[in-house]
């Protein structure tokens, strides 16, 4: 016999009982009361057990959902970044490579600014 068939059974087996509790709780019987009182306890804690799991359980997907959404986003933004570093590395190279060429300051044979030419601009 299948799990389904099991649970079929159990559950054809529950409603007798069940019809049986009403039965006997209709002509009278105290012990029906009881039981179908307890019955219906157990039923409605486990209806709020049910529907508390199912609630927790949604909302976890949420959030699984909402950190998945954040985490392509950080993972966008970090991409952008990473671009925009690299050209500005390679900005950085290409004027590093521009200074390389240029003369050394020892070998210039420019203008020169004497020394002492702003010392009357002191006083």
């Amino acid at each position: 016999m299948t799990t389904q068939g099991l649970i079929l059974w159990l559950i054809l087996l529950l409603t007798a009982i069940l019809a049986a509790l009403v039965w006997l709780a209709a002509l009278g019987s105290t012990l029906a009361y009881i039981a179908l009182a307890v019955l219906t306890t157990v039923g409605l804690i486990g209806l709020g057990l049910s529907f508390g799991l199912i609630n927790t359980k949604i909302a976890g997907d949420q959030q699984q959902r909402l950190f998945m959404d954040n985490a392509q986003e950080n993972l966008s933004i970090m991409s952008a970044l990473q671009s925009v570093q690299n050209k500005q590395n390679q900005n950085l190279m290409q004027q590093l490579g521009q200074v390389s060429r240029l003369p050394q300051p020892g070998q210039q044979n420019g203008f020169m600014i004497a020394d002492g030419i702003f010392d009357e601009l002191e006083d």
